[in-house]
């Protein structure tokens, strides 16, 4: 009788210990994606290259929901807000320029969340026969 109490026992432990989730993986930091990334791409037409911009946020680089992006030739065009094309992020936080002259240009991030408005203007080089993933972080 105690055996079978005993099996009972260390069953309903090895349930419970089973079922218990631990919290240390979900706090270990998370590494930064690098801020770009070329890689080569054989289906550039001539003179071109892809850029695509992702947008993350917070400590944990969840991707941003809805946020514009806007792509300029120049900070001069910035500033008069002459953009060359216009995007906003769905669900994996990406927008896809396509293919562009190669050389270099400037996003302008912008996103509104709980009544805050984040802002982010980078430059970037695209090149010749590359893909070019940029990835941005609102905190």
């Amino acid at each position: 009788m105690n055996l079978v109490a005993l099996r009972i026992c260390l069953l309903v432990c090895c349930l419970a210990l089973a079922a218990c989730r631990s919290d240390r993986d979900d706090n270990r930091p998370v590494p930064a994606p690098p801020p770009s990334i070329y890689e080569p791409d054989p289906d550039a037409p001539p003179g071109t290259g892809r850029l695509r911009v992702y947008v993350f946020a917070g400590e944990r680089y969840l991707p941003v929901r809805e946020a514009d992006i806007s792509l300029y030739l120049s900070l001069a065009d910035l500033e008069r807000d002459l953009y060359l094309d216009r995007g906003v992020t769905g669900r994996s936080g990406v927008v896809d320029f396509g293919f562009l002259n190669a050389g270099n240009y400037y996003v302008l991030v912008e996103h509104f969340s709980n009544e805050t408005r984040y802002s982010l203007t980078e430059p970037l080089q695209v090149q010749m026969g590359q893909t070019l993933t940029r990835n941005l972080i609102l905190y």
